[in-house]
């Protein structure tokens, strides 16, 4: 039976650990497609050396398809400014949560929906 929450609508949600050092294939997950529909991120950004391997995974298993909401709470500057100017290869909407579900939040704490940014494709002449 297909579950829904929020906007969004899936058949199957399947959680599982991965290794942002040393992620493995995309296969290894056993998805039906070769990129996931959705993947979450819950409060993972905390010290800058965790920035990188986090972005990074997240640009390897993701399509223009793929939707990515993150949790986000800033904490050392450093970690923060990183977390920000790696987010730009996504295209991102900082979402309203008084507005959308009526949670009210700290400032320091963002829910961040993304999407990889479409790639500019040269076409042969």
């Amino acid at each position: 039976s297909e579950s829904e929450t929020g906007n969004y609508s899936f058949s199957k949600i399947k959680c599982q650990v991965c290794n942002w050092f040393d992620p493995p294939d995309i296969a290894e997950f056993g998805l039906s497609s070769t990129h996931p529909e959705l993947i979450m991120v819950a409060d993972c950004v905390w010290v800058e050396e965790l920035v990188d391997p986090l972005m990074n995974t997240l640009e390897k298993y993701c399509s223009e398809e793929t939707q990515i909401i993150i949790t986000y709470q800033q904490r050392g500057k450093g970690a923060h400014e990183r977390f920000w100017s790696r987010l730009k290869v996504f295209d991102c909407v900082i979402v309203d949560t008084m507005d959308r579900c009526g949670l009210e939040k700290p400032d320091s704490f963002s829910l961040i929906e993304c999407r990889m940014r479409r790639r500019n494709v040269k076409l042969a002449s």
